[in-house]
């Protein structure tokens, strides 16, 4: 114990024990997070739903990014994230409902990143997707899996 700083590190009622930077991180990032949802709540819409894949896919995808030395994969996956993709319902904000709907399929609906995943133009996109999905979990052996 002599070699030990005579120095606690307390935040609030709690006190940090090791390294503090892991906890100042945490808080850091539990503070942006509450901050992004509060300020942002349609750009943090996905992350409310998702908040733990999200996080996991943004490391993933950093590492990818930083890898391959595709820095414009990290801001593609920011764009999708806050729903800034440039779908015609974003880029024809201001213009009327008629510059606003999906010019690929016939259904008449706002071109939004909802929309892009059940488009009925993409799919075949989709049915391979589902496909790789299902062959990834058969072969992971995931329980279940061969269910519908």
């Amino acid at each position: 114990m002599a070699s030990e700083e005579p120095l606690i590190f307390q935040h609030n009622e709690r006190i940090v024990q090791g390294d503090p930077r892991i906890f100042l991180k945490q808080l850091e990032k539990r503070k942006m997070t509450e901050d992004w949802i509060s300020k942002s709540p349609k750009q943090a819409a996905w992350f409310i739903k998702h908040p733990t894949q999200i996080l996991k896919q943004a490391k993933q995808v950093w590492r990818w990014a930083v890898e391959t030395g595709q820095g414009k994969a990290w801001l593609y996956f920011v764009f999708a994230i806050c729903q800034w993709l440039p779908t015609n319902y974003r880029m024809s904000y201001f213009l009327g409902d008629l510059e606003k709907r999906c010019k690929l399929c016939l259904c008449n609906s706002a071109d939004t990143m909802e929309h892009l995943l059940v488009c009925p133009a993409l799919a075949t996109e989709h049915l391979l997707l589902k496909e790789e999905m299902k062959l990834k979990l058969h072969l992971w052996d995931i329980p279940y899996s061969s269910c519908q």
